[in-house]
């Protein structure tokens, strides 16, 4: 696939002040879902999950289509690359402490010294549009490290740096106990299956209870992924999960469509 060598390259300004991405004939955008602070009455925004969204010919395609093609030897700098976008996207209609959650895919990275220097070059790219690390949630999501050694290596960075690191989909694939105790994150997100597969049964709701209450005496926060019912929200309160995403709560949203702060002071984005 023809891309340029850096990804400062492969990224414009649209004419709606939103920044998109070129890979190959693919047209890369943002996507945003709120993150909810449910732990009171009120539903709080408290951040967004960055989410990309790729188009061919004009229309939006499944990742089912995008990723596959990406050439192997490309999938860091894809990954780098939907990094700048949803940070520099992030920063058009930000409120004051709202974080970010991007993914980062382990399956990415092997070269340790090169990963690094990236995470040096993003934090010092944060800086010139006025972001700090603190504005991050660096998501590590649940597919198999091609190097564990590299991971926790990277995450360490990330932290050191200053964002906060989360493990997605926490009972799916990779995202289990052993990840956890190896890269110590400040957030788990609960896999939207494992957390409705204990949903109605006293048994199983007790296991899961369980489950959060030992995050949270580890000073973990939780996130309940995949809310899509009243019933599913009551259930994460009972069980004093703080924070909250789904459909139920907010759909993602593209960049293109926000009413963006930087243009129009006093607007709010808003998810139904």
């Amino acid at each position: 696939m023809i891309r340029p060598e850096f990804v400062s390259d492969a990224i414009e300004q649209s004419p709606d002040e939103s920044l998109v991405g070129h890979y190959g004939p693919f047209l890369l955008k943002s996507a945003f879902q709120p993150i909810l602070d449910i732990s009171g009455t009120s539903r709080k925004i408290i951040g967004y999950e960055g989410l990309i969204r790729p188009h061919l010919d004009g229309a939006i395609v499944s990742p089912a289509v995008f990723f596959p093609a990406i050439d192997e030897e490309d999938r860091f700098f894809i990954e780098w690359l939907c990094r700048a976008l949803h940070l520099r996207n992030f920063n058009l209609f930000r409120r004051p402490g709202q974080q970010v959650f991007i993914n980062l895919d382990p399956g990415s990275y092997i070269d340790l010294a090169r990963s690094i220097r990236e995470v040096s070059i993003m934090i010092e790219r944060m800086a010139t549009v006025g972001l700090t690390p603190a504005d991050m949630v660096c998501e590590i999501v649940e597919s198999r490290a091609a190097s564990n050694h590299v991971l926790w290596r990277l995450a360490r960075c990330f932290q050191e740096a200053g964002v906060t690191i989360a493990v997605d989909d926490f009972g799916a694939q990779w995202s289990d106990d052993r990840r956890i105790a190896a890269i110590r994150p400040d957030i788990v997100k609960l896999d939207r299956t494992w957390f409705k597969a204990h949903l109605g049964d006293p048994a199983l709701e007790q296991k899961a209870r369980a489950v959060i209450d030992r995050f949270a005496e580890s000073g973990i926060r939780i996130v309940a992924e995949g809310i899509e019912t009243e019933l599913e929200l009551d259930f994460a309160r009972a069980c004093e999960i703080p924070m909250a995403q789904g459909f139920y709560l907010g759909r993602p949203q593209l960049s293109d469509s926000w009413p963006c702060p930087a243009r129009a002071p006093g607007n709010e984005l808003v998810f139904g």
